[in-house]
């Protein structure tokens, strides 16, 4: 699942491949990844580069724009939405694999392959095409973070969101991205949140100076 980018990289001389880890924090909003994003830069004392995968919200909304989102969505429209989202995540994923290369530590606030953990609806020759960007040709991290906390905690930190909703996301992330996953409570004091995470990223950095060694 790592796609092409992975795969060129054990084409290259070991000397040359890819040193620095690619982790991404993932969870439902107010699960704390900024905040755990912000400790870990404080605390890790090596290379770090943190590269924001989501979409940032327009200030405002033109009325020509609302009335476009407002219509209904068929099969065209959704699958040229879906492309226009995979092309807009391209520049992230650049970003990231060039600081991953020079060998820094790539921390993820959230990452392309969320979509299958919480899943929009879509026609289903939309959600096809979906799976098929992100499965086949989306650079999966070297390891996946997912930040967790009651759905009622969630809600009380950011209402943005229905409990219910928030609650069926939780789940989303457990199913899609279980047993390779590390879920890490955020409920108790943030050092120790920050400290499993810091555990995630070692553990991954010495796996992949072994794997380099070893090739």
């Amino acid at each position: 699942m790592n796609g092409a980018l992975d795969k060129l990289d054990r084409g290259r001389p070991a000397s040359f491949r890819r040193l620095g880890p690619v982790v991404a924090l993932l969870g439902p909003d107010g699960a704390g990844k900024g905040s755990v994003v912000g400790a870990l830069q404080a605390e890790i004392p090596i290379g770090i580069t943190t590269v924001y995968h989501g979409h940032r919200k327009a200030a405002g909304k033109s009325p020509w724009r609302q009335k476009l989102r407002d219509r209904p969505a068929g099969s065209f429209r959704e699958c040229a939405f879906v492309l226009r989202n995979y092309m807009r995540s391209l520049r992230a994923l650049g970003s990231t694999y060039a600081a991953a290369w020079r060998g820094d530590v790539v921390l993820c606030d959230r990452h392309p392959i969320e979509v299958l953990a919480v899943r929009p609806r879509r026609p289903p020759a939309a959600a096809r095409l979906e799976r098929l960007l992100v499965r086949r040709l989306t650079p999966w991290p070297d390891a996946i973070v997912v930040l967790d906390a009651p759905a009622q905690t969630l809600f009380e930190r950011k209402a943005e969101h229905r409990v219910e909703v928030l609650e069926r996301w939780r789940e989303g992330y457990r199913s899609a991205f279980a047993p390779r996953a590390r879920v890490v409570s955020t409920v108790g004091p943030l050092e120790e949140s920050v400290a499993e995470v810091s555990a995630v990223i070692w553990d991954t950095l010495s796996a992949r100076r072994r794997w380099r060694r070893a090739s």
